[in-house]
Parts: structure tokens; sequence; C-alpha cells
């Protein structure tokens, strides 16, 4: 009997425990690749389960697309800005490149000491130092960003501000990169002001937000179990993703009053 032929004469019933079992190795699969994430490192079989589910309802992927903090789902800058990218192309939204407002000791050595980059260390150092008081940024951050993007449209800018590593949150992301970490994280916040201003662009991502903060109904993730009047984790501190859903409004900027230090400063 040839393969057709055996298709073609699965019954009702059949059909339906092979679509489940094909389902259940997609799950696996997701649930597999999401176990080699370094945030998938604390969390439980139940919260990876979700994970996989919300993923594949939503055709995402699950190495890229999402981190678990605080114990829920946050889509990333990976997510944002392969949603923003047709917007980039067509002139619609200007990204200017991200700018890092962490101390660095290699500048105050730089300051202090004789040659020709000693000037340009001490203004860069209390450039840094002013946008960090400007923004709230502990100064213990070991990772410090702040993102712009501009509508053309309205020759208006959103702006994205980030810190992570060097704080008493647990945060291994954060702690293990956090230059790399801060600048995605920072262009990930622009990124959800934009889906405020352009609603052809919310649209797009405003209902996978929403439903990722219910995908996830559990206390335990990457943080230690505190307890809670609400039964959920608590609101994670400012600087991480936690604070950026509280309702902020967008910080926006006209274009001829550019952030110091900007492209266009």
């Amino acid at each position: 009997m040839s393969h057709q032929t055996a298709v073609a004469k699965m019954t009702p019933a059949a059909e339906r425990i092979a679509s489940t079992i094909a389902d259940i190795r997609r799950r696996n699969a997701v649930v597999a690749q999401i176990k080699g994430a370094m945030w998938a490192k604390e969390c439980s079989g139940e919260t990876i389960r979700a994970v996989a589910d919300y993923c594949r309802e939503n055709q995402l992927d699950a190495t890229r697309h999402v981190e678990i903090l605080g114990g829920r789902i946050y889509l990333t800058a990976n997510f944002y800005e392969e949603r923003g990218a047709p917007l980039v192309q067509s002139g619609a939204v200007v990204i200017e490149e991200p700018l890092h407002i962490n101390a660095d000791d290699r500048l105050d050595k730089l300051a202090t000491a004789d040659g020709p980059n000693a000037e340009w260390a001490k203004a860069e150092s209390a450039k840094r130092a002013r946008l960090r008081i400007e923004f709230n940024v502990p100064e213990s951050a070991k990772g410090a960003v702040i993102q712009r993007l501009t509508v053309t449209a309205t020759g208006r800018a959103v702006v994205g501000v980030n810190w992570c590593g060097g704080t008493s949150k647990r945060d291994p992301v954060g702690e293990a990169e956090p230059s790399k970490t801060a600048v995605t994280r920072a262009a990930r916040r622009a990124w959800k002001q934009i889906a405020a201003v352009l609603p052809d662009y919310g649209a797009q991502v405003l209902p996978l937000e929403a439903s990722a903060r219910v995908a996830i109904r559990e206390e335990v993730a990457l943080q230690e179990p505190v307890p809670s009047s609400s039964g959920f984790a608590p609101r994670l501190a400012a600087g991480e993703y936690g604070d950026d859903d509280t309702g902020e409004l967008p910080l926006i900027t006209h274009n001829d009053e550019p952030l110091e230090g900007s492209a266009h400063a």
C-alpha cells in the first residue's frame, strides 16, 4: 500500500491524533530551544512551556523575540526592530547611534594623564555625568544607554533610556553583558514609544504586548519569590524592563532641541 493511500484512508480520529502528536513535537522543539537561552536557566518547566506556547501561537522566534524577567514575558529589541524595519527603510523613522552615558574609569585615566585626549576625556566624562543626572541613572550602572528615534513626518523624537549591571537586582543577562544589554533594552523602550506614535506600527506590536502580559501566571522566574498581596512577581525597579509598562508618557523632543552628545548636537 502506498503512503498516499495510507494517508487517504486515515480516519478523522487518527488524523486528530496525528495532528496532536505533530503539535507536541513542535512544542517540544521550541522548549528545547528556550532551555538553551541564558534567561531560561532559572525558569520552571511550566514557565518554559508557557513561553513556547506563546511563541508558537504568535509565530515568534523563541530564542530571539522573547525573554523572561521578573516572571513575565518581554518582547525583545529584535522583535520591535524587525517589525519597524519597513519604517526605517522608507525613511519614516530615523535611528540615531546609541549614546553610552555610564561612568567609565578609562575616561578618568585619560582626563588625568598628559596627552591630546585629556580635554576630550574631561568633556566626555562631564557630559555623561550630566545625562546620568538628567535621566536619574545610577552611578554604579555598568552599562547605560540613550537611544533616540526620530519620526520624520513630525520632526519629533522619542528617547529610550536603559541601564543595567552593577545594581542589586537579579539580572544575569544584564550583569554578563551590561553595555550590549543596555543598548538593546534602550532600543526596545524607544520602539515601544513609536508604537504609541505611529498607529500602524502599534497595531502590529501592541496586541502581542497585551497577550504577553497574561501568558505566564506564576511568580518565580528569574527573581527569588517575594511575598506579594497580588500573588504575582514584584514590580521591577527603574532601569529594567518592568518600569516601561507603568503608563509613563513617551519622552518626546523636537529635532531642534537634540540631546547633548547626540548626532544632531
